[in-house]
């Protein structure tokens, strides 16, 4: 009988694989990170892995401009502070876009 491996082991595998061969590779998780084992990628590339969630909030309609939201939950706002700080300085790091203006909003409750 052949031996059967968890899908999403096969697929955090598969994902390091391809950030060892791509140094464009970035992973967002949105806090999945144990139910898919991104965490394969996470070990060996820290510095692209960002354990938030993104949306494209604004100017759907212009092809040359995004306005993206990115959120971080943490009970530490120090802790969002330095997430939301990384995805920002790694974005900037890329040259695959210019980063115009952001901001970081902190709510806490």
């Amino acid at each position: 009988m052949p031996k059967t491996e968890f899908t999403r082991k096969v697929f955090g595998e598969a994902l390091a694989e391809c950030g060892a061969q791509d140094e464009n590779v970035v992973v967002l998780t949105a806090d999945v990170s144990s139910s898919v084992l991104t965490t394969f990628f996470a070990q060996k590339f820290p510095e692209r892995f960002f354990n938030v969630g993104i949306a494209e909030v604004d100017r759907l309609d212009d092809w040359q401009r995004a306005t993206l939201g990115v959120v971080s939950v943490s009970n530490d706002a120090r802790v969002v502070d330095e997430i939301l700080s990384k995805v920002v300085n790694w974005i900037e790091a890329s040259h695959e876009a210019l980063v115009v203006d952001y901001e970081i909003d902190l709510v806490t409750h």
